[in-house]
């Protein structure tokens, strides 16, 4: 064991004296070996300490136009010297020159040097400090460009590569998500690979969707076009349906719930019963997060679905001079059904017989048993209400004009007065 520390330390002194001088063929032989050395977890912190990441620094300034395999080795080294180590990181991430080298090189590079380019960045990129972060913002324009290329050449480790990097970027700052949004193809490009076999990638797209879905609201215009036509909510419903990943469950909830806060997106998800009765499902796994999270979907989908039905109440008055009775007898509309067939009727309607002279009031009442407290019941099979969309000319100008208000006013009860005399008899009589 001593004698591979030694080994080491003299390499971590050949490369300080690396320069100009040396030939390629001398560096890529120390860029080997040094390779080997930080692939191990034990001699990794000897090479963590040193400053062996200047000097690579240094020979891919230098290098890195002339000779792309000299790239690709510094790019894996440091990929290992910086796994871990913030101190490494910081080092890099403060070099404005490798920076400005780094950016050069994956903008220009092949498929393989690229990859390795694009793993190192993930790796600079994993740490939310400031300082870390704010260097990195102007990487995601290439590394779009790079997500982009990869997949129309179907570069699928590349492709890979690339999403997992942006996923760790888009969790700095609301700078990094709208720079993401605002590149022509990225997001086309995120929704379309959530069709992709590899659970890797679709679990990498996914997490940069969720970062990103509140740009979805606050931009809905901008960005609607793109949900409607690639289809990202069946395709999430789909993943949800069919996926055993956690975090993938995880970022598929965030993106739904985040969608829900748009009128367009909540009537699409709110109408799937796959999505309802998944989600019943998700309640009871293993994964403490997944329970909590689909939990509270679960809660707000029925939340919403209460409330569109308030919305979608309708309230008719027919104003008639005096009512001849004002007690109103209540039947029960027994043709109301629920949406899917096979299931049992939920509660009807409670209408209001129509009887001459009186006002007749139209609505839609709510399932009780749909509370926030009954929402994870498993014996609850109904989905949801019926509910009248449409009215007819006569009830829409009964909405419209002549309303008459009918109030019920409390009269305080008043008490007779007593009569002094009365009060004198009874003495006179008890005596």
């Amino acid at each position: 064991m001593a004698d591979v520390y030694g080994q080491i330390s003299s390499l971590v002194g050949r490369f300080r004296e690396i320069n100009d001088d040396y030939q390629n063929d001398v560096v890529l032989a120390l860029l080997e070996q040094l390779g080997t050395f930080s692939a191990n977890a034990s001699f990794r912190s000897l090479l963590v300490q040193s400053d062996v990441t200047m000097s690579l620094m240094k020979i891919f300034i230098s290098r890195y136009k002339s000779n792309p395999k000299i790239a690709k080795l510094i790019a894996k080294c440091l990929m290992n010297v910086t796994f871990g180590s913030f101190s490494n990181k910081l080092k890099i991430c403060r070099s404005e020159e490798f920076l400005k080298s780094f950016k050069e090189a994956l903008e220009v590079s092949d498929k393989i040097v690229s990859l390795q380019l694009t793993r190192l960045l993930g790796n600079l990129a994993y740490d939310e400090k400031e300082e870390l972060s704010k260097p990195l913002e102007g990487f995601i324009p290439i590394l779009c460009d790079v997500m982009e290329k990869s997949f129309t050449k179907n570069w699928k480790r590349l492709l890979c590569a690339s999403v997992g990097t942006l996923w760790n970027l888009s969790s700095h700052s609301e700078k990094n998500k709208e720079a993401i949004c605002a590149h022509n193809g990225a997001l086309q490009v995120l929704i379309s690979v959530l069709g992709e076999k590899e659970l890797e990638l679709v679990r990498n797209a996914t997490g940069v969707l969720h970062y990103i879905s509140d740009q979805f609201i606050t931009n809905v215009f901008t960005h609607k076009d793109i949900i409607d036509t690639f289809d990202l909510i069946p395709q999430l419903i789909s993943i949800l349906i069919s996926i055993r990943s956690p975090h993938t469950a995880l970022n598929v909830i965030g993106i739904l719930s985040a969608l829900l806060k748009d009128k367009t997106y909540r009537t699409q998800i709110c109408s799937n019963e796959n999505i309802y009765f998944r989600l019943q499902k998700m309640r009871h796994s293993s994964d403490r997060n997944v329970c909590k999270a689909s939990t509270k979907l679960l809660s707000k989908i029925t939340i919403q679905q209460a409330d569109d039905i308030q919305l979608k109440a309708s309230f008719k008055f027919s104003a008639t001079p005096t009512p001849r009775n004002p007690y109103f007898e209540v039947k029960r509309h027994s043709q109301l059904l629920t949406s899917t067939p096979g299931r049992r009727p939920l509660e009807s309607l409670a209408v209001l017989a129509s009887q001459p002279n009186t006002p007749e009031v139209l609505y839609t009442p709510i399932n009780k048993t749909r509370t926030l407290q009954n929402v994870v019941d498993d014996s609850y099979v109904g989905f949801g209400e019926v509910v009248r969309d449409s009215k007819t000319e006569k009830e829409e100008a009964a909405m419209t004009s002549d309303y008459v208000s009918l109030t019920v006013i409390d009269f305080k009860p008043v008490k007779a007065k007593k009569s002094p005399l009365k009060f004198i008899r009874k003495l006179l009589k008890l005596k």
